[in-house]
């Protein structure tokens, strides 16, 4: 989670075409349905890395014609994961 907050600050028109493809890539793999390869499943707050790299993403969309739609399939995919995950939480147990 601490690797997504410090790409707030990131400048996505400085990078290589390959390490943009490189962190749709990333973005792709919380989608994979192997769940020893999902990164969600380590992390403190599944919400909040969705939510940030759905932002990225739409950055990337906005700046990189060349990513438009394999970020807009991958915002659609990222947002119906997260509005499963909140329709599955158990609200009793959050604080």
């Amino acid at each position: 989670m601490f690797h997504l907050n410090l790409l707030l600050y990131a400048n996505f028109r400085k990078w290589p075409n390959e390490l943009l493809k490189e962190f749709t890539n990333s973005a792709a793999l919380i989608i994979q349905q192997e769940l020893d390869r999902n990164v969600l499943l380590i992390c403190s707050n599944p919400i909040m890395a969705l939510g940030l790299f759905i932002q990225f993403l739409i950055k990337l969309k906005r700046e990189f014609n060349e990513f438009d739609m394999e970020c807009l399939k991958l915002i659609l995919k990222l947002e119906a994961l997260g509005h499963l995950i909140i329709e599955n939480m158990q609200f009793q147990h959050v604080e």
